[in-house]
């Protein structure tokens, strides 16, 4: 699924990571791609849109923050405070240097290893976490028009025809771009 952010506007619906982007038509113009944690998705940006910047969604690293120590109370207390307050830096050089610091005392040999896990993570996407400090841009969008497709899947009883499933997601979706479904029509 591809989402214009700054409008909030549904303007792909694809299958896999990959399809979403290159079926973008503007990808040229496209400056910063938001993405949950994963490398599917990040290699799929990385092959299909290599000017653009990559950002790790806040929600799903605070998420990840979170959810994932389950050691040390005092352990698990530090990580999941810390990784929110990243976000509320402004200045993105200051940005880095906490997430550096913070993947660095995670990693210590100290911390039980569902910390050290997150201590690696943070260090695997330091670039994509700390340029949200440039772009002030989230996933939120696209979380809103993947909502709309998946009560559209969910009614529509096993749909067996992708190409229908496309158009009534785009339909559905609450600001469809119109003007693309003519290149979406059944053929």
């Amino acid at each position: 699924m591809a989402v214009d952010l700054t409008r909030a506007l549904l303007l792909i619906v694809g299958v896999g990571p990959g399809i979403a982007v290159r079926e973008v038509r503007r990808r040229r113009r496209v400056r910063w791609a938001v993405m949950d944690l994963s490398g599917p998705y990040r290699k799929a940006f990385t092959d299909t849109l290599a000017h653009a910047k990559q950002i790790a969604d806040p929600f799903h690293v605070v998420k990840l923050a979170a959810g994932a120590p389950r050691g040390e109370v005092r352990d698990a207390w530090h990580a999941k405070e810390t990784v929110p307050m990243i976000y509320r830096i402004r200045d993105h050089a200051l940005a880095a240097e906490t997430l550096d610091e913070l993947s660095r005392d995670l990693r210590d040999e100290a911390f039980p290893p569902e910390p050290n896990k997150l201590g690696r993570t943070l260090r695997t996407w330091r670039d994509q976490i700390t340029n949200r400090h440039r772009s002030r841009v989230t996933n939120g969008p696209t979380g809103a028009a993947n909502n709309p497709a998946k009560l559209t899947k969910r009614v529509s009883f096993g749909i067996t025809n992708f190409d229908h499933y496309r158009i009534r997601a785009l339909l559905h979706a609450a600001k469809p771009d119109r003007s693309l479904l003519d290149t979406l029509t059944p053929g």
